[in-house]
């Protein structure tokens, strides 16, 4: 499977939800993209003004090769109800259904590496907007907890 023309977009420039922001108020832009270079493409027509393109060559690696990620901001209290809100497409993809695909965790940020949720995502060549409610199960001070995307090919 191939993500070629993965972009996720960048909440820089975002109308914010009710809440409080768990990760960097620089959103996205704080997403730190692992082993591949990614550029910030400007948007067009959405809810965000930017967004994080990666193309996504076969990978013959780990399933954690190419991915963004960043640490909580914030302390996690254990039954904090927590909302990620993620807009995504695949302008292109070796799949026949044409969609890209891409993993979002939320995770102890050291080993053992603890997935609190993971959370499938696909998406075509047209933006999609996906919401994923999650209650915390346990409580971590700042920065013990991550935000991953992992991209898929």
């Amino acid at each position: 499977m191939s993500n070629q023309g993965a972009v996720i977009p960048s909440s820089c420039n975002y109308t914010p939800v009710v809440g409080e922001e768990l990760i960097s108020p620089v959103g996205l832009c704080g997403l730190e993209l692992i082993n591949h270079g990614g550029k910030v493409l400007k948007v067009e027509g959405q809810p965000f003004s930017e967004a994080i393109r990666a193309d996504i060559p076969e990978i013959t690696g780990t399933a954690w090769d190419i991915q963004l990620q960043t640490q909580s901001a914030r302390p996690v209290k254990q039954g904090d109800v927590l909302l990620a809100t993620i807009y995504m497409r695949a302008e292109h993809s070796s799949e026949e259904t044409g969609e890209g695909q891409v993993e979002f965790f939320f995770e102890l940020a050291r080993v053992p590496w603890t997935k609190y949720i993971q959370y499938q995502m696909r998406a075509s060549y047209r933006w999609k907007k996906i919401t994923i409610p999650f209650v915390a199960g346990h409580s971590h001070a700042a920065g013990e907890t991550q935000v991953t995307l992992r991209l898929h090919q």
